[in-house]
């Protein structure tokens, strides 16, 4: 009975991780939301599209 009821809570946990994580808007890598950089996965990926926009 204790297995049956870690797995589904495990299910749980996993359903909320894949809300949680978003597409990074420039290499498209999936990454956890709370983060500084608005839509971004790293530093390096937000200054790039600053890079590409400023152009």
């Amino acid at each position: 009975m204790e297995i049956i009821v870690t797995y589904a809570m495990l299910g749980v946990i996993a359903s909320q991780e894949k809300v949680r994580k978003r597409k990074c808007k420039q290499c498209g890598k999936l990454f956890v939301q709370d983060n500084e950089f608005q839509g971004f996965c790293s530093e390096d990926c937000y200054q790039v599209f600053a890079w590409r926009r400023r152009k």
